[in-house]
């Protein structure tokens, strides 16, 4: 709980722009993360960079195209996944993770482009 709340008095002080990323360890925080990448982000971000995020990821996860070719539903449940583990663990912002987050994402959205390109 100490995390958490270390984590919402950081997102306090700036709450629009947020403080930076790699700023936890200047306020306080041992472990230097939140072990949650909304925290992580609101904290780092800020709002609007957190509205950013959530916009990107739904755009990346939108459901009403769901029933899409069987080559993206892997990527989409290893996406969710990682989200789910981000809740619990720095997995999205550490450099690493990160990194094959922003790849999956990627792969998802140059086969939702391939396959518009193939209907029109």
């Amino acid at each position: 709980m100490t995390l958490f709340h270390q984590s919402i008095d950081m997102w306090n002080k700036h709450q629009l722009i947020g403080n930076g990323f790699l700023q936890f360890s200047g306020y306080g925080m041992e472990a230097g993360d939140p072990h949650n990448f909304i925290l992580g982000y609101l904290d780092s971000c800020g709002l609007f960079g957190f509205i950013a995020l959530c916009v990107f990821l739904f755009r990346v996860f939108r459901l009403k195209d769901y029933n899409t070719r069987i080559d993206i539903k892997p990527l989409r449940y290893l996406m969710l996944a990682q989200i789910i583990h981000g809740l619990f663990e720095p997995v999205l912002t550490t450099s690493l993770p990160l990194s094959l987050f922003i790849l999956i994402c990627v792969l998802i959205i140059a086969i939702k482009r391939e396959e518009v390109e193939i209907e029109n």
